[in-house]
């Protein structure tokens, strides 16, 4: 008996997926997927690749199966400003586990590798899972400090093998690098040698106005930026499929020799190529973007309503976060105590940097959350910033 998969496929309930700690959960750094997820055309890709046999083998090749990086090289070539071939692209467990393969590769124990400060959290202990020294460099407005990387390239030397930015919607900043910056950034690693390990992941997730060309674009070919992204945030995230781009054949070929995995699902794989190829992920996308812009502009509208005037945040032009700035007397722990006694949490923003001392900062995410829970829970974090003021 042949079974329609599509039909299995039943409506949100929330003991169905992760259950938060926290009634206003602001900390989790996750989509609403009963909202972002396509599911029936999923199931119905799914139910295509099974019933055809075209997605129950293991894929064989290392890079991953060429479908797949025939779609995503398409879509990349489509959205950027240089052309992508299947041959440089890499199929990875997401953009994490593309991050640690390039990390493996490029790097040695001992080795420097530089983070912007703060960064994405998760990523300082997979890089140092790579055995090698993680140093801090200061973000600002236009991205990365290039003074302060510069005097890191001449305290370490060649040491130095690898900076790790994103620089499109910044996790947790929010900033957007600019086009001087980015490309500044790559000149310095032509001359000193060291790679660009560039995350892409919120590239493509502008509210307004794109951001500005990949780093790659600045690089020419010289193979010292290399790019990776995933389609967690866009299209599902249990899918975990993400990409490394690189220059080459051979310099794809060689993020595959610490690739503990093997091959990629030709499942997973599979289902996006086929989704991508279809047509249907551009729609997606501008689906993703419209409805993580109506999630920020709740959370927003409630901060301007009821965050103290002493505390610095700009407003998000893309991306998941709110990044704010406490006065130097206010504790974030101390508001997080205050918000979580209320059922608010939110994630301390000195978790994101790479000795974790500061503690001024607070990330507050704005896409898992329903318009009620982000209105209260903005107002719970207000009313405990004054709390914490008070004492």
């Amino acid at each position: 008996m042949v079974v329609c998969l599509g039909l299995f496929y039943t409506p949100y309930h929330p003991e169905n997926i992760m259950t938060p700690k926290y009634p206003y959960d602001l900390r989790t750094g996750y989509p609403n997927t009963e909202i972002l997820v396509p599911h029936e055309k999923l199931a119905s890709i799914a139910q295509d690749l099974l019933l055809t046999d075209r997605a129950t083998q293991y894929g064989g090749v290392l890079q991953g199966p060429l479908m797949p990086r025939e779609r995503i090289a398409e879509w990349l070539t489509d959205h950027s400003t240089q052309t992508a071939t299947p041959e440089q692209l890499v199929i990875t467990a997401g953009a994490i586990a593309a991050t640690d393969l390039v990390c493996r590769t490029v790097t040695e124990p001992g080795s420097i590798v530089v983070v912007e400060d703060p960064t994405f959290y998760y990523m300082i202990n997979i890089l140092k899972m790579s055995h090698i020294d993680v140093v801090g460099a200061p973000m600002t407005r236009e991205g990365i400090d290039l003074d302060a990387l510069a005097g890191l390239v001449e305290k370490y030397g060649d040491r130095l093998k690898l900076v790790y930015t994103i620089p499109s919607f910044h996790n947790p900043t929010g900033v957007n690098a600019s086009p001087e910056n980015r490309k500044k950034l790559v000149e310095m690693a032509q001359q000193h040698n060291f790679t660009v390990l560039e995350d892409t992941t919120y590239q493509w997730l502008y509210f307004d106005s794109p951001p500005p060309p990949l780093c790659r674009h600045y690089d020419e070919g010289s193979g010292h930026v290399v790019s990776v992204g995933s389609f967690s945030k866009t299209l599902m995230p249990s899918l975990r499929l993400g990409w490394i781009w690189a220059a080459n054949e051979a310099h794809a070929q060689s993020f595959t020799k610490f690739k503990g995995d093997a091959v990629a699902s030709t499942l997973n794989s599979g289902m996006v190529g086929e989704f991508i190829g279809r047509g249907l992920y551009e729609s997606q996308l501008e689906y993703a973007r419209n409805h993580y812009s109506e999630r920020c502009g709740v959370l927003v509208e409630a901060l301007q309503k009821e965050i103290p005037d002493y505390v610095e945040w700009d407003v998000p032009q893309g991306g998941y976060f709110v990044w704010m700035t406490l006065p130097e007397h206010i504790k974030a722990q101390d508001v997080l105590e205050l918000s979580q006694v209320r059922g608010a949490d939110f994630m301390p923003g000195r978790h994101a940097f790479v000795d974790g001392a500061d503690d001024r900062y607070m990330r507050l995410c704005f896409t898992m959350m329903d318009d009620e829970k982000l209105q209260t829970g903005a107002k719970i974090i207000a009313e405990s910033i004054e709390a914490a003021a008070a004492r």
